[in-house]
């Protein structure tokens, strides 16, 4: 009974919308709580990508990932150091807190990179039709920008036109 008690209360949800709230807590929160520490780790061992235009409005500011970023930083580390007793105190009832909290950092850099790394959707303007078309390509931008492409074919999803483009004629677009 009190396993099911502690499951639905550290149990998270897992919406961007919940990433999105949870992490404006962890940002923005004058105190520090385990729980909120314990739901952050949860969503991004899930690799739930928070919504980002709802987190613009909770903070009031638009933040870029790398600010983003920075700031969970220095959050996991204050968390894990300077209120580690704190963490600790406040997820006394999980059944391996001490492993949890002792590992906190460590899975948090093992995990974060797929928070901070957005894929971009590769689109092209055909030359026949001169529309924009979806290549159906969807890369991260760092692999996008090794990736080394001349005289591919794509064939426009508007006028059938054969495109035979190189790296250079493929419009990046950020995806959500």
């Amino acid at each position: 009974m009190r396993e099911e008690i502690l499951v639905k209360i550290l149990k998270p949800k897992n919406t961007p919308a919940d990433f999105a709230h949870n992490l404006h807590t962890l940002l923005t929160s004058p105190t520090m709580r385990g729980q909120d520490y314990y739901d952050f780790m949860i969503l991004l061992q899930k690799k739930i990508q928070p919504d980002m235009d709802l987190l613009a409005n909770l903070l009031g500011t638009k933040m870029s990932l790398g600010e983003l970023e920075e700031r969970l930083d220095i959050k996991i580390y204050e968390a894990t150091t300077k209120y580690k007793n704190i963490m600790q105190s406040d997820l006394s009832s999980l059944e391996n807190q001490n492993v949890f909290v002792n590992n906190y950092r460590s899975e948090y850099f093992k995990y974060k990179a797929h928070l901070f790394t957005r894929n971009v959707r590769l689109f092209l303007r055909c030359k026949g039709c001169k529309k924009e078309f979806d290549s159906n390509i969807s890369v991260t931008n760092e692999a996008f920008n090794e990736m080394v492409i001349k005289g591919r074919q794509h064939l426009c999803s508007h006028c059938q036109f054969e495109n035979v483009v190189n790296k250079c004629d493929y419009i990046i677009q950020e995806e959500n």
